[in-house]
């Protein structure tokens, strides 16, 4: 018995030593509602594409079948990349009309909670127009659940129902893993695995627009310049422990960021 017991112990400081430190792929979170990867836009397994506007269709890995679809793409933007660190494949969006349309319903009678992760590398600072990066919102003044650079700042925004809160800025030309967890109770914004509270609940109103990548949902305006790797959103509150395991399980593909 004791030795049983002592090998049972060396097998899970083990284990605990190779989740702690071996982040994989594997450490994202299962269960989203929608998954967008660069990476394989065709599917899994599938070639990266060939042509810079082709697929149009962007796959949804999480099973769920809310596939994207690129509308917009002039080839100069479009699918882009060579798989490395310093240039990973990614969908570059040009801040005039390249966007990315899903069926998803993401509004809080569909979703009470939810999580929304996105990698992403702004292209520009202080954008004379507000960027939507995703978003349900129509850009009508409803300020429902949506990612934002706000017009003539370096930050990143949420709307939350009565206006925007500004939680970090950002750098252009910089990879950053964004997350934002809605609660019936609050938001909490993390950039790179660290977190900030909004410290009181948000206010948004109904709405029928589906999730939108790039720009306002459903109204073809407030373009998001820049580029973006990867996208998962969940029906439920991740944990901070949850977020910063899926940033550390893909930073490798981007460069410069460190997950806290």
């Amino acid at each position: 018995m004791v030795n049983r017991s002592k090998k049972h112990h060396a097998l899970l400081a083990a284990a605990l030593l190779i989740s702690s430190c071996g982040k994989s792929e594997g450490d994202i979170p299962d269960g989203s509602k929608l998954l967008l990867d660069a990476a394989s836009p065709g599917g899994a397994g599938t070639a990266f594409p060939t042509f810079a506007c082709t697929p149009t269709n962007w796959t949804d890995l999480s099973g769920s079948a809310m596939n994207g679809t690129v509308v917009g793409c002039t080839g100069a933007d479009g699918w882009k990349g060579a798989g490395t660190t310093g240039d990973p494949y990614v969908l570059r969006l040009d801040g005039a009309q390249t966007r990315v349309t899903t069926s998803l319903n993401a509004q809080p009678t569909a979703m009470k909670e939810s999580t929304w992760i996105v990698w992403v590398k702004p292209a520009v600072i202080t954008p004379g127009t507000r960027q939507q990066i995703l978003s349900i919102d129509g850009g009508t003044g409803a300020f429902n659940r949506a990612i934002v650079i706000p017009a003539g700042t370096s930050n990143f925004g949420v709307f939350t129902g009565a206006g925007t809160w500004q939680p970090t800025s950002y750098s252009a030309c910089q990879w950053y893993q964004l997350a934002v967890v809605f609660t019936e109770s609050n938001i909490t914004f993390y950039k790179n695995g660290t977190p900030t509270s909004q410290g009181s609940a948000p206010t948004y109103s109904s709405t029928s627009a589906a999730l939108s990548i790039g720009a306002a949902s459903g109204a073809a305006s407030e373009y998001f310049h820049g580029e973006i790797g990867w996208i998962a959103i969940y029906d439920r509150a991740l944990t901070g422990g949850q977020i910063s395991l899926a940033c550390g399980s893909l930073q490798s593909r981007f460069a410069g960021v460190t997950c806290q």
